[in-house]
């Protein structure tokens, strides 16, 4: 028997069965819409990931911190005075060695052919931010590395982005609480830091504001709402927090385009024996942000997988039904000459269209999920926080017909049994069967 006759009767067949195939094919969609959204997903979010990057992120950047590879235990039983001063003492003293790095090892990183700039990240605490009006609020600061790319939404910054001395960048969310109606409102107000020296003596600095944020994310894919000013005043204040030598624990490392930054990020690693700096550069991160995003949508296939192995047993049984109900038909087919495998083929093929139902079914629903890409971004406010307003749901033709094409392989494999029960019988004995 010609294999398109096959086909067509296998066609026919599924149609006798209407309620059966539908429910059957409706199954399977469940899971091919979980799978294929998941796919959506995927593709959309590492979208979502590379426009941010490209938007934000310092492509020749580098980050850099203290590798920590102690060989033994910094936190191992010492002999101390049994006080605990001495002890929270001892234990900050092996925080600042093991964690930090001095001024003296960012000049060697300076030295590198290539490296332009090494901005430290000062650490900076302060108790309470005072406004004009007197009202004092809590908040953060932190020391914006040279030539770190900023959102606006008020006000402008000198040359390479750079934040004036005895000047700051507030966050978006004090506008209102400092007296403005909109951001543009406080520029150009005072504000005033309330801190505390390395001896506990509380101390203020005064500041001006320079610009004020956008209240999006930076280049780490963050909105920390912080503060902002430059290294110049941040270096100043800290030494006035933190007695004896001034340690860091992180830098950003720009470079000037002359060498590729995996070659720079090599180099720095392998100073001081290749056991001080832990380096990552703005790929790292995203190749990171990346990896988490995948591993979500391999969770969400994973509950798509799950769904689809069920739906294989319902192909089983549902076929198993058929051959039951079909027995006097298959009977007279192989009495009229039908081959073993063509009778086989015939149940394999009706299972691999229940298959085909069911997976177009599911990805035209995934289709039509991708269309409320713009509800998804209006409820994460994705372009309000970030900027970029990519949709995070997007199609992928290729692995959706390979998805189809997988549905089909799978309803086969479900279906082998019982078109092997059904090629087997007795064409005498199944015409018995009334």
């Amino acid at each position: 028997m010609r294999r398109v006759d096959i086909i067509k009767r296998a066609g026919k067949n599924i149609r006798l069965a209407k309620g059966r195939t539908i429910l059957t094919s409706l199954a399977i969609a469940v899971g091919a819409t979980t799978v294929a959204l998941a796919i959506a997903a995927g593709k959309g979010g590492n979208a979502y990931v590379e426009s941010l990057a490209n938007k934000l992120g310092d492509q020749n950047a580098l980050t850099i911190s203290r590798l920590i590879k102690n060989k033994k235990d910094p936190y191992a039983p010492n002999k101390v005075e049994s006080t605990r001063e001495n002890v929270a003492k001892k234990k900050a003293e092996i925080d600042a060695e093991s964690h930090s790095f001095k001024k003296e090892d960012l000049d060697k990183i300076l030295k590198i052919k290539g490296v332009r700039n090494v901005s430290p990240a000062v650490p900076v605490k302060i108790e309470t931010v005072q406004s004009e009006n007197g009202v004092k609020y809590d908040g953060y600061v932190a020391t914006k590395n040279d030539e770190q790319e900023m959102g606006l939404s008020a006000g402008k910054l000198s040359k390479n982005n750079q934040i004036d001395n005895g000047k700051v960048i507030a966050p978006k969310a004090y506008a209102e609480p400092f007296g403005g109606k909109n951001p543009a409102d406080i520029v150009g107000k005072k504000v005033v830091f309330e801190m505390k020296d390395a001896e506990g003596k509380t101390f203020e600095k005064t500041f001006e504001i320079q610009a004020v944020d956008a209240g999006k994310t930076d280049t780490n894919f963050n909105y920390h709402g912080n503060f902002w000013m430059n290294n110049s005043d941040g270096l100043e204040i800290a030494k006035k927090q933190n007695s004896g030598e001034m340690r860091f624990y992180s830098a950003s490392v720009t470079t000037d385009g002359t060498r590729k930054v995996d070659e720079i990020k090599n180099e720095i690693t392998a100073l001081n024996g290749g056991e001080f700096y832990q380096v990552s550069t703005f790929a790292d991160d995203k190749a990171t942000v990346q990896a988490a995003i995948n591993v979500m949508a391999a969770g969400l296939a994973g509950f798509g997988f799950l769904t689809l192995l069920a739906s294989a047993f319902g192909i089983i049984n549902t076929q198993y039904i058929s051959v039951l109900e079909r027995t006097s038909q298959i009977g007279l087919m192989k009495s009229l000459g039908m081959r073993k495998s063509d009778v086989s083929k015939l149940f394999r093929y009706e299972a691999a269209l229940i298959g085909l139902f069911g997976g177009i079914i599911g990805t035209v629903v995934a289709y039509g999920i991708t269309f409320l890409n713009p509800v998804i971004s209006s409820v994460l406010k994705l372009q309000k926080t970030s900027g970029v307003d990519t949709n995070l749901l997007q199609p992928d033709l290729f692995a959706w017909i390979l998805l189809v094409v997988g549905l089909m392989l799978l309803s086969v494999i479900s279906g082998f049994l019982p078109a092997r029960k059904a090629a087997k019988m007795n064409p005498i004995e199944a015409l018995r069967t009334e």
